[in-house]
């Protein structure tokens, strides 16, 4: 009887981590992070510009281009009505800024650059932005709305609701799995019923941690927390079946035999759950925030995973019975009755048993020739516009801008420069046989300016320490932005200047320019 209300307070629980963990499963899309940032390494630069424009503009920003295309060559007029359909995306809800047209160096299209709010609906901003078109639109002028914002609501509208149909479909291929395997109705609805309460008990953990700001979920690691704590929890819970039909063949009350199955099982199913959390744990050490998030979403599937099916499997078994197992119910062997053994499986030990170096490099040959696709694996990627298959809007605007702007247009590069240097205040520099701008910044002042390399010296430290070797003490000219101007100049010390002023030479001047 104690054994049987434990039970019942145990389903009870397990019931009531579904009722909470459930609603969690279409809301924890709104903890989700799943900008640039998330996807590249702490330490890169371009996540420290991504998360230094938060600060400038008070969230991040996901851009989308506008393009316009005329066969003939754009007009006087089509400018006109690109610039006033331009003032028209800026009134749309969501959008920060528009850029002014850019035109094309065939002078056949003109592009607006768009910025978007991350944090707005990108499915209702594209939708609006694409009803300005279709309000503005001039004979003979084509245009798109493409660019990442675009393409993430294409994608959106074409996986709407896809990830309730895969989990549907995953279970329901589970069941019919379990359906073949146990040759029962109930325990297939038993077994599914513990994912089912490991999925939601993890799911609602994540969603707090994540509230929290503890731990970050994308939407890569909420995909995987669904298949871990299904897939593990079914494996747990077939081995646990697998030694309670066992030991129901040689024990007539069935809480005894469960209690036989579960002391043999709860060490090997603890170990591999253990195993499996210190593995994924592991993930912290990488340096993509990807990989930092994924871990500990991973490690909690799995140990909910575990607790679902060495607590509330159990509890389940025992208020069923050797019901669980029918119609295929299994009785009592008699003392002298001889073990059952499978044909199928007693011939492969033998052959084994008989022949092991045979049976091991065969095997090892069969899996080398079927590991040689690897040599052929093409792991370049794949690009946004080749995901999508069906007709749409952005992949049409993207290969269309491919035909008239550089690649990377619409994403232009974002720089981010000390405070107080303008937008001049630039110099190029030519390093390592690359060409690439630094700015003139405050910090640098004191510094001495690398002289100019030729261009086969390459990257010889010897020559880098030679250029950037410090000049004497007392006549150390500094650096710094002329904000009139916005260019770099040198100057020298107070004292220098007093000397320049008293007598002047032909390189120092009495206001101590160079």
């Amino acid at each position: 009887m104690i054994a049987l209300l434990l039970a019942v307070l145990l389903i009870g629980g397990w019931l009531g981590v579904g009722a909470v963990g459930g609603p969690v499963f279409g809301t924890i899309s709104t903890v989700e992070n799943d900008d640039q940032a998330s996807y590249l390494p702490a330490s890169a630069e371009a996540t420290k510009v991504q998360n230094l424009q938060a600060s400038f503009y008070g969230g991040d920003t996901v851009p989308a281009t506008v393009l316009f295309v005329r066969d003939g060559g754009i007009t006087g007029a089509d400018r006109s009505a690109v610039t006033g359909m331009a003032r028209d995306l800026g009134d749309v809800a969501g959008v920060r800024e528009v850029s002014p047209p850019i035109p094309s160096e065939d002078g056949r299209a003109l592009q607006l650059i768009v910025s978007v709010d991350e944090g707005a609906d990108g499915t209702t901003v594209v939708g609006h932005m694409r009803g300005v078109l279709t309000d503005g639109h001039i004979a003979g002028l084509r245009g798109w709305v493409t660019g990442p914002v675009a393409l993430g609501a294409d994608f959106g509208a074409g996986f709407s609701g896809l990830d309730g149909v895969l989990l549907l479909v995953a279970l329901a291929a589970v069941f019919v799995i379990l359906l073949i395997v146990y040759r029962s109705l109930l325990l297939p609805i038993a077994v599914l019923a513990v994912s089912s309460f490991a999925l939601t008990g993890s799911i609602l953990i994540v969603y707090l941690m994540a509230k929290a700001d503890w731990i970050t979920v994308t939407g890569q690691s909420r995909g995987i927390l669904a298949i871990l704590a299904i897939g593990a929890a079914t494996d747990y819970a077939l081995l646990l079946v697998a030694r309670y039909r066992e030991a129901l063949l040689h024990e007539p009350s069935p809480l005894v035999a469960l209690w036989s199955a579960w002391r043999r099982t709860i060490a090997p199913i603890g170990a591999s759950a253990a195993t499996v959390i210190l593995a994924v744990l592991c993930l912290g050490f990488s340096d993509l925030n990807s990989n930092k998030g994924l871990g500990p979403v991973a490690a909690i599937a799995i140990a909910f995973a575990f607790l679902a099916a060495t607590t509330a499997l159990p509890a389940i078994l025992a208020l069923l019975g050797r019901a669980a197992f029918w119609p295929l119910v299994p009785r009592v062997l008699p003392v002298d009755a001889p073990a059952k053994r499978s044909r199928t499986w007693a011939a492969v030990g033998r052959l084994v048993d008989r022949r092991p170096r045979t049976v091991w490099v065969v095997t090892a040959l069969v899996l080398g020739a079927l590991a040689t696709g690897v040599f052929g694996l093409q792991a370049a990627g794949v690009p946004q516009s080749d995901l999508l298959l069906t007709a749409s809007q952005s992949v049409a605007g993207e290969k269309e801008l491919a035909k008239h702007y550089d690649a990377g247009s619409g994403t232009p590069a974002v720089i981010v420069a000390p405070e107080g240097c303008g937008p001049t205040c630039w110099r190029p520099r030519r390093a390592c046989g690359t060409s690439r701008r630094r700015p003139c910044s405050p910090a640098r002042a004191g510094a001495r300016a690398a002289s100019r390399r030729s261009s086969t010296a390459g990257c010889s430290s010897r020559r880098r320490s030679r250029s950037r070797r410090t000049p004497p003490r007392r006549s150390a000219p500094s650096r710094r932005c002329d904000p009139s101007s916005g260019r770099s100049i040198r100057t020298c010390s107070s004292a220098a200047a007093r000397r320049s002023t008293s007598t002047p030479t032909r390189r120092r001047s009495a206001t101590c320019g160079w």
